[in-house]
């Protein structure tokens, strides 16, 4: 059966690569804006033949991390909740790869990849970089086009026009030579000018029409000719496929139809128009074009009209027969509805109720890209969901405080302050006093992002009087994200008490509303929070272990927590425990493909290395740190990095080169930027011996609560009793033996 078989590029690869190798395809689709993962549905299905995360789960038994490696992928691909962001994901594909690829060698054919969605380039990319010690081979198929989106991808085969020679060999394979005398030859090579699509349309025309010459001017008037030239059923069930899209099936076109198509399809495919292709159900034949130019002319010779009914007249299909499975199909559906909607308003017919029901669809997909990470997926499907829904919707005002948020993070801070200022007065128009607080939080939270020098009492009265009020209305989410927004104005400021209460109160309301990814990144914080701040070591190293066993675990939420736990093991002076869990720290990272969070992460490295005295090490992390982050343009982060390099260079008496770092620090950091602050004028005190500059750092550090920051400043200005007393009030055994053995040596 077509619908179970392999595609014909899986028949393609194969014969290729050889029988000893596993070919799994996926294909993008056309009209794919915000349906991310769909490509990965078709390689789990070659590979496995079941979507559920138990399917999966079976087809990789014995694997470490088994039930988190499926229930990623399948929330991906929708059979299953979102499980965790997009680096989850990614190292959830990459991990079932490998596995299978210890089998047998694994090709991966990706086609048509231009209309790939961002977050499925990543992953692609993510696939090529950081798969290891498995036979893989990812092969992408493109048009040029894709160079646009990551111009820094090489292209290592391009395929040019066919030659004549080649032209002619071609003719010769499909038997043009048996029908064609020279000059007719001659006239269609010459007129194909190397494009084998083009060619192999004239052969199947000429075939056709026997005697008649007709050589018509482009691709597209040849097509239209081609199908002009069908029967009128084979075009009828031709047009409704390409409604449906560049693959269909023999049971949507049947039903559509009104009769069985099965012979019917057969016709065309033996005309090279269609081709036998993977389906939706493994109880029906899947069919694709066998071009995109084929479809588009078959589409564009339906009247709109006819176009809106098919499109409606597919989702009602594909929803009966997705059964329970038909959340995964979402975007599809609201596609197509949305597609039968726009094209009845451009004829002037309104449907309110189809418009509501694709906006839904739209708006319920859009959700779970914010389950998954999917921030482009995100900002597409909301975007359409709130341009459907009517103003008066109240699914419609729930979206658009989520879609400024996403806007945010794409960077497109223009348009997010429209739509969160849209969010805003709807909610206020409908009374939605929730909602309208849930925005207003959002809102500054923006705010003090795209302004770093927004007001702190401004950011405290948003959040003080948004929690009574969501008290009162029992709103938990609301309530976790005004905890966090308060402890967001310790951060800068280096008031990490503050923050670490406040964040408890967060993480205790993303608890009670269970939403697990609030809870794992309200818990990344608090890890920081607790590792800077004054609580002793030995109560932050019990909280970390506690947000381990309490809070839904991700590799990305542990890579975090023990790399906190890493530093504070390092101060009671356990150096084996901490680089141990420093490096499981940085290996979750790697696999993650996450190198800004290792490049950020390299400040503890480099404290542990410190600590063990040895600032070789500490400076060669923090050199590779700082060339890392140079590299990404990271320039926001640079200075804390330059700064912390600068001083541990002054550990290993390179006082020059100190200097110099200490003086990019100095020009590059922000005036709220406590940390930066404090230690370009520590390192470049201890350069220069400048103690005017070591007061100053002295001052601005005794406004933090930062034991750590606070001893580095007094050291430099010579209160050597004073950063001793600080570092034993952390707990900071390590750093205190180191102190209390450089005050003898001097003495």
């Amino acid at each position: 059966s077509a619908g179970i078989g392999k595609s014909r590029l899986a028949n393609e690869l194969v014969r290729t690569v050889g029988d000893e190798a596993n070919a799994l395809v996926g294909r993008c689709l056309a009209y794919g804006e915000g349906i991310t993962y769909w490509p990965l549905r078709g390689l789990v299905l070659s590979a496995v033949g079941d979507l559920t995360p138990e399917g999966i789960e079976r087809a990789i038994d014995g694997v470490d991390d088994a039930a988190r490696i499926a229930n990623n992928v399948a929330g991906a691909v929708g059979t299953g909740p979102s499980a965790g962001g997009s680096e989850e994901t990614f190292w959830a594909v990459r991990r079932l790869l490998e596995h299978l690829a210890q089998r047998q060698p694994l090709v991966v054919g990706i086609d048509e990849l231009q209309w790939a969605e961002p977050d499925f380039l990543d992953l692609i990319e993510y696939l090529a970089g950081w798969s290891r010690g498995a036979p893989i081979l990812v092969l992408c198929l493109s048009r040029p086009e894709l160079l646009e989106k990551r111009p820094s991808w090489g292209v290592t085969l391009s395929l040019e026009p066919l030659s004549e020679h080649e032209a002619e060999e071609l003719v010769e394979v499909m038997g043009g030579d048996r029908m064609l005398d020279e000059a007719e030859r001659a006239r269609i090579t010459a007129a194909a000018e190397g494009n084998p699509l083009f060619l192999e349309q004239l052969l199947a025309l000429k075939a056709e029409l026997g005697a008649r010459e007709v050589i018509p001017p482009s691709i597209h008037a040849l097509l239209v000719s081609r199908l002009d030239a069908l029967e009128s059923e084979e075009r009828s069930v031709l047009e409704r496929a390409s409604v449906i899209g560049r693959e269909f099936s023999r049971g949507a076109i049947g039903t559509l139809s009104g009769e069985d198509v099965g012979a019917t399809l057969l016709s065309l495919a033996r005309k090279d128009l269609v081709e036998p292709d993977l389906a939706l159900f493994p109880w029906d034949d899947g069919f694709r074009f066998r071009h995109i130019l084929i479809r588009d002319a078959a589409y564009l010779g339906l009247a709109k009209e006819a176009r809106a009914d098919i499109h409606e007249g597919y989702a009602a299909w594909l929803q009966e027969n997705a059964g329970e499975g038909v959340a995964e199909f979402d975007e599809i559906l609201g596609y197509h509805l949305e597609q039968a909607f726009r094209l009845r308003q451009e004829l002037g017919t309104t449907d309110p109720e189809l418009r509501e029901r694709a906006g839904k669809l739209l708006a319920g997909a859009g959700r779970r890209a914010i389950g998954r990470g999917d921030v482009p997926a995100t900002v597409t499907l909301l975007a359409r969901a709130v341009a459907l829904l009517p103003d008066s919707n109240d699914e419609r005002r729930e979206m658009l405080p989520l879609l400024g948020s996403a806007l945010m993070r794409t960077g497109e801070f223009a348009r997010a302050e429209r739509v969160l200022d849209e969010a805003l007065e709807s909610a206020k128009t409908a009374g939605d006093r929730r909602l309208e607080l849930r925005t207003l939080i959002e809102r500054e939270f923006f705010r003090a992002f795209t302004n770093p020098d927004e007001s702190v009492e401004d950011i405290v009265a948003v959040a003080d009087s948004a929690i009574p009020l969501l008290e009162e209305l029992g709103d938990d989410i609301g309530l976790a994200k005004a905890w966090w927004l308060k402890s967001e104005v310790h951060l800068n400021a280096f008031e990490w008490a503050a923050r670490t209460e406040h964040l408890e109160r967060a993480l205790a309301h993303a608890r009670r509303a269970g939403d697990a990814g609030e809870q794992a990144t309200i818990a990344a914080q608090l890890a920081q929070a607790v590792y800077y701040g004054p609580a002793p070591a030995t109560a932050a190293i019990a909280r970390c272990e506690e947000l381990l066993r309490e809070v839904p675990s991700t590799r990305s939420l542990r890579a975090s927590v023990i790399g906190s736990l890493a530093g504070l093991r390092a101060m009671q002076g356990d150096f084996e425990e901490a680089r141990r869990l420093q490096e499981e720290a940085r290996e979750i990272w790697q696999e993650l493909g996450q190198r800004f969070r290792i490049a950020m992460r390299s400040l503890m490295a480099a404290d542990i290395e410190l600590l063990a005295d040895r600032p070789d090490e500490a400076t060669a992390v923090l050199r590779w740190a700082y060339s890392e982050l140079s590299a990404m343009g990271a320039q926001s982060v640079i200075p804390p990095i330059s700064a912390f390099l600068a001083d541990a260079l002054c550990e290993e008496g390179e006082f020059e080169e100190a200097a110099r770092f200490a003086r990019l620090a100095r020009d590059g950091a922000t005036p709220v930027d406590v940390v930066a602050q404090v230690m370009w004028r520590v390192a470049l005190a201890r350069a220069t011996r400048d103690t005017g500059l070591a007061r100053e750092a002295v001052a601005l550090a005794e406004r933090t609560d930062s034991p750590d920051l606070k001893a580095r400043a007094y050291a430099a200005a010579g209160d050597l009793r004073a950063a001793q007393l600080a570092y034993e009030s952390k707990g900071n055994v390590a750093a205190a033996t180191r102190l209390l053995a450089r005050q003898m040596a001097s003495s």
